[in-house]
């Protein structure tokens, strides 16, 4: 917890102590907070020091310091045995404040004892406001508009609050004892539904995990098997005594039309060099005759290509 807002809580508030027994005893923020402070225990356990070097029973002991029942049983603390010196840090912090023990432990504090459990010591008070706030103002804004918005708000609650001092009804008809056991009541079974949910999520989370895990070693297993058992090679099917049968007889029928072909086939390519012999002298002087010929023919003179219209223009020329 932070001191600066809770002294400057106790300036503001100041002003306003009307009570008789209270004047000249409640002169300052300090004297004023033992009236009207309790810390949250939460807050506090989290400053708590781990101590490791603590059994369990002196840290569930140091932990049970909120609950002391009178003044001289918080001496012990400062007893402990601390080589680090953390525990005296932080009980230093504790006492440098006169204020904050007396907010922590009932039996230090000022406050009547029935508005003591009627308070509970948790934030949720605080913190519900926010929900008011956002009931009045509204969420999911700009900047300027939400600081515009909570201007008309605090406008709004100023004028309320001057009303209530003229005319002397300062009651807030939701906080009695019942309304406030109402909220805790509520806070309590909307933690409780809330946890069951939880509960209920992670137990599921955990089976689809198991789940998962247990297919997965099946999944490894039968991929191990099967490559184990699996070489890797198509297997081909022998054929069976039929089919060969039948194959070898084939085979004897279409015998005679390949050696048939084949001694045609012979036939034609002891033919081809003869006719290649033959024929290549018949091409060849052919070929030399062509060009004997080609070469004896005087190549023609190409005439002017001629205007048809150049002889008419021509005559008239002459005759002017």
């Amino acid at each position: 917890m932070e001191a600066a807002p809770l002294l400057g809580f106790g300036d503001a508030f100041l002003p306003t102590v009307d009570r008789e027994e209270l004047r000249g005893v409640v002169t300052s923020a300090e004297t004023l907070l033992p009236y009207v402070l309790r810390v949250c225990h939460t807050h506090v356990f989290r400053g708590i020091p781990e101590a490791p070097h603590l059994s369990r029973e002196e840290h569930s002991r140091l932990r049970g310091f909120v609950s002391l029942q009178s003044p001289e049983a918080v001496v012990w603390i400062a007893d402990l045995p601390d080589p680090d010196g953390t525990i005296k840090r932080w009980w230093k912090h504790k006492i440098m404040h006169v204020w904050l023990l007396a907010a922590i432990i009932q039996c230090l504090s000022c406050i009547a004892l029935n508005d003591w459990h009627s308070m509970p010591a948790t934030t949720n008070l605080g913190e519900a406001q926010h929900a008011h706030n956002n009931a009045e103002t509204g969420t999911q804004m700009g900047i300027i508009e939400s600081f515009k918005k909570y201007a008309e708000y605090d406008a709004r609650r100023a004028a309320e609050i001057a009303v209530k001092l003229a005319t002397g009804n300062l009651k807030n008809n939701q906080n009695e004892l019942v309304h406030r056991y109402a909220s805790s009541s509520r806070r309590h079974a909307a933690a409780a539904n809330k946890a069951t949910k939880a509960q209920a999520a992670d137990e599921r989370v955990v089976a689809l995990t198991n789940t998962k895990a247990q297919i997965d070693a099946e999944l490894k297993q039968a991929k191990a098997e099967a490559k184990s058992n699996s070489s890797g090679r198509v297997r081909v099917r022998r054929p069976t005594k039929e089919k060969s049968a039948d194959n070898t007889s084939e085979k004897n029928s279409s015998a005679p039309d390949a050696s048939a072909e084949s001694s045609e086939s012979t036939q034609l390519r002891s033919r081809e060099p003869q006719l290649s012999s033959t024929v290549a002298p018949i091409t060849t002087a052919a070929k030399a005759a062509k060009r004997k010929a080609d070469a004896n023919v005087t190549p023609t003179k190409r005439r002017k290509k001629c205007d048809p219209l150049e002889g008419w223009a021509l005559g008239i020329k002459q005759q002017r």
